[in-house]
């Protein structure tokens, strides 16, 4: 019993106030009641057991701090998601999930990820393929443990897990500069960030990192190599958010010096991303070349593949008479529908020389040949563009009776 608690055992026949004290270490089981002095021997029991309760209380209540630093939730094996997953050279695929309270309200996490079993401390794949298989792995990683109990059955598995944080892997990160909750430390673990992975990126010159920057950079694998090997290809000063955004695209120093190779990206890292998001490839500019684009920048060579512009199209479209277009006038033509069905429609009514603004003039006001077809029979000369699109507007043209 602390020093203090034995002053306020002490003072409690004589005082009012003594529960107040004892509230001052967490005990609010006490209610204040004054003494009086021929229940003195009985009021020194029964003070006895309130204080005996009371250290019960603070036990409990420091086996609740403990508990809240831990996680508690159940976790699901090779469920639904597995067959459609394409790191299926991983040998099984794990998902966690756990409920915590935060502000007052309950709020659902799920962590899912594959593992080899060699990850898996007291798990094989005999036991996952059991009929009925009761198991008991661990998942031992820096940030601490998950100790699964649960049941396999032919493959699928489903069970119980707790979550015990490293408090030596908690503190060493504080010190480091990264404060960690509980469930920051079971996001750690489960992406097993270790504290050489901080190191190793402060060694490549992230001074500034955050706990998300930490998370992002172990998920999309930033690490100094990475960025050694970007520095390497022309770009030594690209930031967290620049090289997790690299990653997740595919840009490697192939692909940077295939798009030097290419010609249409100098020096942007922003035009090489975007030539990657847009799958503009060497193949595909050899043949927008060969169709007579032979000098796209990146953004003209992005542009036209955002609007499926492929060497197909273009050399249908010059066939039928577009011998000159521009990447400006393929965008408008491929935007407004201009197809080489549509174009070959109107050739047979009688315009075969369609520039583009006339081709998508008829497009925005929604001509189509059975309207030229019924505008030319109420007529009695020769229809420009310009007359189809006043007689669309102001309704001249009555439907066909059928």
């Amino acid at each position: 019993m602390s020093k203090s608690l034995m002053k306020v055992f002490k003072t409690w026949p004589k005082s009012k106030n003594s529960c107040h004290k004892l509230r001052s270490f967490g005990v609010f089981l006490v209610k204040s009641k004054f003494i009086k002095k021929e229940d003195h021997m009985k009021s020194r029991i029964n003070i006895i057991a309130s204080i005996l309760a009371c250290l019960a209380v603070i036990a409990i209540g420091s086996f609740v701090i403990v508990a809240q630093s831990s996680i508690k939730g159940t976790w699901t094996a090779n469920d639904n998601d597995w067959s459609s997953r394409k790191d299926k050279e991983k040998d099984i695929y794990l998902n966690f999930r756990y409920e915590k309270s935060k502000e007052g309200k309950r709020h659902n996490s799920s962590h899912g990820s594959t593992f080899m079993f060699s990850d898996l401390d007291g798990l094989t794949r005999a036991q996952t393929e059991g009929a009925n298989s009761t198991v008991n792995f661990r998942l031992i990683r820096e940030a601490g443990t998950l100790q699964c109990d649960g049941v396999f059955r032919n493959g699928k598995g489903i069970g119980e897990f707790i979550f015990t944080p490293n408090s030596g892997y908690s503190n060493t990160m504080k010190g480091m500069g990264f404060e960690l909750s509980d469930t920051k430390m079971f996001s750690a673990a489960m992406l097993d960030l270790r504290v050489s992975d901080v190191n190793d990126l402060r060694s490549a010159g992230f001074q500034n990192l955050t706990v998300s920057d930490l998370f992002k950079a172990k998920i999309f694998k930033v690490n100094s190599a990475y960025k050694q090997e970007m520095a390497g290809a022309g770009f030594p000063n690209l930031t967290m958010q620049e090289l997790v955004k690299a990653r997740i695209f595919k840009v490697d120093s192939n692909f940077v010096k295939t798009a030097y190779d290419m010609g249409v990206a100098k020096d942007s890292f922003g035009e090489i991303v975007k030539l990657r998001i847009h799958k503009v490839s060497p193949e595909y500019l050899k043949g927008m070349r060969a169709a007579g684009f032979s000098d796209l920048t990146a953004s003209q060579a992005v542009k036209l593949r955002i609007f499926k512009i492929d060497p197909e199209f273009i050399n249908e479209m010059k066939g039928l008479g577009f011998s000159d277009l521009s990447v400006s006038d393929a965008t408008k033509l491929r935007i407004h529908k201009v197809t080489p069905a549509f174009v070959k429609e109107m050739r047979e009514l009688g315009y075969s020389n369609l520039s583009v603004s006339e081709a998508t003039r008829l497009r925005i006001f929604k001509i189509d040949g059975d309207f030229v077809k019924r505008a030319q029979e109420q007529s009695n000369k020769k229809l420009t563009v310009r007359d189809l699109v006043n007689m669309k507007i102001h309704r001249r043209v009555t439907k066909r009776v059928t």
